[in-house]
C-alpha cells in the first residue's frame, strides 16, 4: 500500500544518508525503522485509477502497485532534501540515534524488571519477612 511504500522509501534513504555521513558508527547496536518514524506525522495522498480497499469499512488501501511509485518518490525528494540541508539532515539523524537509544534503555529497564521479578520470587506474606543474615549459624 501507499503507507508501506512511504515507510520503505523514509527508511531505506534516511539509513543510507546516516551510514554515509558516518554517524552511526558509533552506535552499538541496530536502529529500527521504527526509531526513523517516532514522531512523524505524514500525510499521504494517491490517486489510484480503480482502488480496490481492504475490509468492509473501506480504511486501508489495498492495491499493491502503488508501493514502488510511492517508495521512489519520498526516496528522490527527501534524498535531494537531505543533500541541500545538511544541518536538517544532521538533526534528523541525531533524533533517530536518541530514539533508537531510548528504546533500547527501555528494552534494557524491561528485561532488568523481569529478570528481578523472576529472582525475587513470591516472598512472604504480611508481616513476616525473608531471613537477612547470611550466616548459617546464626539462623534457625
Amino acid at each position: 500500500t501507499h503507507l508501506q511504500g512511504f515507510r520503505m522509501g523514509l527508511t531505506r534513504t534516511l539509513k543510507k544518508y546516516a551510514d554515509a555521513s558516518g554517524l552511526l558508527d558509533k552506535l552499538k547496536f541496530e536502529i529500527s525503522g521504527d526509531d526513523f518514524r517516532e514522531g512523524l506525522t505524514a500525510i499521504i495522498s494517491v490517486k489510484v485509477a480503480e482502488p480496490q480497499f481492504e475490509g468492509q469499512t473501506k480504511t486501508k488501501l489495498g492495491n499493491r502497485e502503488v508501493v514502488s511509485p510511492v517508495s521512489q518518490a519520498v526516496a528522490e525528494m527527501l534524498e535531494s532534501y537531505l543533500e541541500e540541508n545538511p544541518n536538517d539532515a544532521k538533526i534528523i539523524v541525531q533524533k533517530v540515534i536518541l530514539a533508537a537509544q531510548a528504546r533500547h534503555a527501555a528494552k534494557k529497564a524491561r528485561e532488568m524488571v523481569q529478570r528481578k521479578t523472576v529472582m525475587g520470587g513470591g516472598g512472604l506474606p504480611g508481616k513476616l519477612s525473608d531471613c537477612s543474615e547470611q550466616d548459617p549459624t546464626k539462623c534457625e
